[in-house]
């Protein structure tokens, strides 16, 4: 380009001068601005609790030796380099994995009667939920019979139930929108 001696354009140039995301105070860049404020609150109890839920909530995948080993064992098996999101299991014992493959109630029963065992959460009775279309089942503590439950707490367990349906289905969407990428 061919700029003229004298104009405005030549005052202007070069552009990296006149940055448009600079501060008028400062000097510094937006992103300079962001790292500043944040390193103040780096490692407070807040990014901590961030952090393990992110930990627990997630499932990262294999590492590379891993996913071969696995996948000269089991040829159905496609690696994957995509973290998949869990976090319906800080809420609820999901027992998919468990019953899979199992064909007789009994066996159902047997086996989840031994994960409760294992699992000091859930105390005294225990209901098996079923979400349909995505095959995950879970473990909810059970209402009592006698005496009947208040209709307050079984409109609020309700929506606790509906709740994690619905985290369940944004994982599953989400877990799919990262297969596709």
């Amino acid at each position: 380009m061919r700029i003229e001696p004298g104009s405005i354009l030549q005052l202007l140039y070069p552009c990296s001068r006149y940055s448009p995301d600079r501060c008028i105070i400062c000097g510094g860049t937006f992103a300079d601005h962001l790292t500043l404020w944040w390193s103040k609150n780096l490692y407070t109890p807040f990014d901590r609790v961030l952090d393990k839920v992110s930990k627990e909530g997630t499932i990262l995948p294999l590492s590379s030796e891993e996913q071969l080993a696995r996948a000269k064992k089991d040829r159905s098996y496609y690696p994957s380099s995509n973290p998949e999101y869990v976090f319906h299991k800080r809420y609820v014992l999901d027992v998919s994995s468990l019953l899979k493959g199992l064909l007789s109630k009994y066996q159902e029963k047997r086996v989840l009667q031994r994960a409760v065992q294992q699992n000091p959460a859930i105390s005294g009775p225990f209901e098996t939920k079923k979400v349909g279309e995505l095959n995950v089942t879970f473990l909810v503590p059970a209402t009592k019979p006698k005496p009947r439950p208040s209709v307050t707490f079984e409109l609020v367990r309700a929506m606790f139930l509906n709740a994690v349906e619905a985290l369940m289905y944004l994982e599953a969407t989400e877990n799919e929108t990262l297969e596709m990428k």
